[in-house]
Protein backbone atom coordinates (compact mmCIF):
# COMPACT_ATOMS: atom_id res chain seq x y z
CA UNK A 1 0.00 0.00 0.00
CA UNK A 2 1.60 3.71 -1.09
CA UNK A 3 0.03 6.50 0.79
CA UNK A 4 0.11 9.54 -1.09
CA UNK A 5 -0.20 13.09 0.31
CA UNK A 6 -2.59 15.47 -0.58
CA UNK A 7 0.01 17.24 -2.79
CA UNK A 8 1.00 14.83 -4.67
CA UNK A 9 -2.02 13.45 -5.78
CA UNK A 10 -3.33 14.08 -9.70
CA UNK A 11 0.26 13.19 -10.68
CA UNK A 12 2.34 9.90 -12.00
CA UNK A 13 4.10 7.95 -9.80
CA UNK A 14 6.17 5.22 -10.69
CA UNK A 15 6.83 2.10 -7.74
CA UNK A 16 9.93 0.02 -8.41
CA UNK A 17 10.94 -3.22 -7.14
CA UNK A 18 13.73 -5.49 -7.26
CA UNK A 19 15.17 -8.43 -5.57
CA UNK A 20 18.87 -8.86 -4.10
CA UNK A 21 20.81 -11.71 -2.62
CA UNK A 22 22.44 -11.29 0.85
CA UNK A 23 25.38 -10.03 -0.97
CA UNK A 24 23.56 -7.63 -2.20
CA UNK A 25 23.84 -8.77 -6.25
CA UNK A 26 20.85 -8.45 -8.14
CA UNK A 27 18.76 -11.87 -7.88
CA UNK A 28 18.85 -13.19 -11.78
CA UNK A 29 15.43 -14.73 -12.93
CA UNK A 30 15.12 -16.50 -16.54
CA UNK A 31 13.20 -14.41 -19.10
CA UNK A 32 13.01 -16.66 -21.92
CA UNK A 33 15.25 -19.86 -23.32
CA UNK A 34 18.73 -19.41 -22.49
CA UNK A 35 18.24 -15.66 -21.04
CA UNK A 36 18.40 -13.93 -17.97
CA UNK A 37 17.94 -10.56 -15.88
CA UNK A 38 17.84 -8.82 -12.59
CA UNK A 39 14.15 -9.14 -10.99
CA UNK A 40 12.40 -5.56 -11.54
CA UNK A 41 9.09 -4.93 -10.87
CA UNK A 42 7.66 -1.08 -12.11
CA UNK A 43 4.05 -0.54 -11.50
CA UNK A 44 2.64 3.41 -12.37
CA UNK A 45 -0.34 5.23 -11.15
CA UNK A 46 -2.09 8.60 -10.86
CA UNK A 47 -4.65 8.70 -7.82
CA UNK A 48 -6.95 11.98 -7.58
CA UNK A 49 -9.23 13.80 -5.59
CA UNK A 50 -12.21 12.32 -4.72
CA UNK A 51 -15.30 14.99 -4.56
CA UNK A 52 -15.62 15.74 -0.81
CA UNK A 53 -12.13 14.89 -0.04
CA UNK A 54 -11.00 17.70 2.82
CA UNK A 55 -8.18 19.69 1.68
CA UNK A 56 -4.63 18.04 3.28
CA UNK A 57 -6.29 14.53 3.40
CA UNK A 58 -3.87 11.31 1.90
CA UNK A 59 -5.12 9.38 -0.49
CA UNK A 60 -4.17 5.52 0.18
CA UNK A 61 -3.46 3.18 -3.02
CA UNK A 62 -3.29 -0.80 -2.76
CA UNK A 63 -0.74 -2.39 -5.85
CA UNK A 64 -0.05 -5.93 -6.61
CA UNK A 65 2.76 -7.44 -9.04
CA UNK A 66 2.63 -11.20 -9.71
CA UNK A 67 6.12 -13.13 -9.93
CA UNK A 68 4.75 -16.46 -10.83
CA UNK A 69 7.52 -19.83 -9.79
CA UNK A 70 10.31 -16.78 -9.12
CA UNK A 71 13.33 -19.05 -8.94
CA UNK A 72 15.76 -18.81 -5.97
CA UNK A 73 19.04 -19.59 -6.93
CA UNK A 74 19.98 -20.66 -3.23
CA UNK A 75 19.49 -20.70 0.01
CA UNK A 76 19.84 -17.78 2.04
CA UNK A 77 18.89 -14.35 3.02
CA UNK A 78 17.17 -11.78 0.21
CA UNK A 79 15.41 -8.54 0.39
CA UNK A 80 13.27 -6.94 -1.60
CA UNK A 81 13.62 -2.87 -2.48
CA UNK A 82 10.77 -1.33 -2.74
CA UNK A 83 11.26 2.52 -4.26
CA UNK A 84 8.80 4.96 -4.98
CA UNK A 85 9.83 7.84 -7.58
CA UNK A 86 13.23 6.99 -7.47
CA UNK A 87 13.85 7.17 -3.51
CA UNK A 88 13.97 4.33 -1.03
CA UNK A 89 11.20 3.49 1.10
CA UNK A 90 11.26 0.20 2.27
CA UNK A 91 13.25 -2.81 2.43
CA UNK A 92 11.75 -6.58 3.10
CA UNK A 93 14.29 -9.04 4.03
CA UNK A 94 13.60 -12.88 4.21
CA UNK A 95 14.79 -15.68 4.08
CA UNK A 96 14.99 -19.03 1.65
CA UNK A 97 15.55 -21.91 4.05
CA UNK A 98 14.91 -25.87 3.25
CA UNK A 99 11.64 -27.16 3.19
CA UNK A 100 11.29 -29.18 6.90
CA UNK A 101 12.17 -32.51 7.36
CA UNK A 102 14.70 -31.62 4.20
CA UNK A 103 18.27 -33.51 4.46
CA UNK A 104 21.11 -31.27 3.06
CA UNK A 105 24.62 -33.53 2.39
CA UNK A 106 27.98 -31.61 4.35
CA UNK A 107 30.22 -32.28 1.92
CA UNK A 108 32.13 -35.26 0.26
CA UNK A 109 31.89 -38.23 1.94
CA UNK A 110 34.79 -39.51 4.08
CA UNK A 111 36.96 -42.19 2.23
CA UNK A 112 37.11 -44.44 5.02
CA UNK A 113 33.17 -45.24 5.18
CA UNK A 114 29.64 -44.19 3.77
CA UNK A 115 28.41 -40.57 3.43
CA UNK A 116 26.30 -39.33 6.44
CA UNK A 117 24.23 -36.90 5.59
CA UNK A 118 23.01 -34.58 8.74
CA UNK A 119 19.64 -34.48 9.75
CA UNK A 120 18.02 -31.24 10.12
Amino acid sequence: MVTVPWNQTNQQHVVDVELISEDGQPVQVPVAPEAVQPLHARLAFNVGRPPGLTVGDDQHVCLAANLPGLPMPSLGKYEFIIRVDGHDERRLPYRVMPAPGTQIAAGPAAPSGPAQLPSI
